[in-house]
């Protein structure tokens, strides 16, 4: 979102998509948070991200080749914090997004984001 041209975009798109692979994988194994059975700092330090990918990330940081819902475990993770007394209250996606599309004045260099996947391929056989 905030990279000057196509290169250093693509190469820290990958980069923050090899960080979510990696928690993905991480939680695969079934805990409930990112280093066992209780929340810890780590997992509330991660939270705002996830929490914005959708609302936010996507459109004004170009962060949209892949949504939350596509990391099952980081989804569950997500909702898992979400959840737990008093932070709901906390998460004002409005004002997220606001930030985000009016207050950080981003411009578009020219960089071309690589998604989302359209949800077409592979083609439907058409009705007769």
């Amino acid at each position: 979102g905030f990279a000057a041209d196509q290169q250093a975009y693509d190469r820290a798109l990958a980069d923050f998509y090899a960080a979510l692979d990696s928690l993905e994988e991480q939680l695969a194994d079934g805990r409930p948070y990112l280093l066992g059975k209780t929340a810890t700092e780590v997992d509330w330090l991660l939270f705002p991200t996830l929490v914005r990918l959708d609302a936010a990330y996507a459109g004004a940081l170009k962060i949209n080749a892949r949504r939350l819902a596509d990391y099952p475990n980081l989804d569950r993770h997500t909702k898992r914090l979400y959840a737990w007394p008093g932070v709901a209250e906390t998460v004002k996606l409005n004002h997220v997004k606001r930030h985000y599309y009016d207050d950080l004045g981003i411009t578009n260099p020219g960089i071309v984001p690589p998604g989302p996947a359209t949800p077409f391929d592979p083609p439907l056989e058409r009705a007769a």
